[in-house]
């Protein structure tokens, strides 16, 4: 069995019994600590990332190369700074119509808007929980680990308040969270992540 890592041949010191082994053999070498395993192909072929419980090889291998990309925790870092602010801009614009239509009564629409915007938010938590995971290089520059815990924990009792609110019909308080509460919230983290981006460039140099 051949083992690539990032293109280089990489030989086992041991034979795994999971998944698991595998990533921490690799990440024990010198030259890949502080990486993270972002991709595995069999015999070129990308598939879904293995658990680390699972048995190693993976399921579904019958061929002869693992290759396995590795990234430095810092690009990907940026990588999910730059697509949630994106995704926070986006979902700033469509928050902004949203709650006009509940209080002009177009309901309909409106709760067709909400719910493509609930979906939009629970995307921007998974880029959340990316920062929080890979937050090292920028963290300390522009937010606490706690502050971060509070802001994830006050995105959740929003959402849970939002639809709470739109279980009881209650489309003026749907309006008022969207506005006074949601509208702010997406601001401080709109700052957050504007300020981590850069310094999550200067923690890769």
């Amino acid at each position: 069995m051949k083992v690539l890592i990032n293109g280089n041949l990489f030989s086992l010191p041991e034979t795994p019994a999971t998944m698991g082994d595998f990533y921490d053999l690799i990440v024990a070498q010198p030259a890949y600590q502080g990486s993270y395993v972002t991709k595995i192909m069999l015999d070129g072929r990308l598939i879904d990332f293995p658990a680390p419980e699972e048995p190693f090889p993976p399921s579904g291998f019958n061929g002869e190369q693992i290759e396995v990309r590795l990234e430095e925790s810092g690009p990907i870092l940026n990588r999910s700074l730059t697509d949630g602010l994106e995704l926070l801009h986006l979902i700033s614009e469509e928050l902004s119509e949203c709650g006009p239509m509940f209080r002009d009564g177009n309901f309909a629409q409106a709760n067709g808007k909400l719910l493509d915007l609930m979906d939009k938010i629970g995307l921007f938590l998974e880029y959340m929980a990316e920062v929080v995971r890979f937050s090292q290089y920028a963290i300390h520059a522009v937010c606490s680990f706690e502050k971060m815990d509070e802001l994830s924990n006050e995105a959740l009792e929003l959402m849970r308040k939002i639809l709470a609110a739109q279980e009881n019909n209650d489309f003026v308080l749907i309006a008022d969270l969207l506005e006074f509460e949601l509208t702010p919230f997406l601001q401080t983290w709109e700052k957050f992540f504007s300020a981590a981006r850069p310094a999550s460039r200067d923690g890769q140099n």
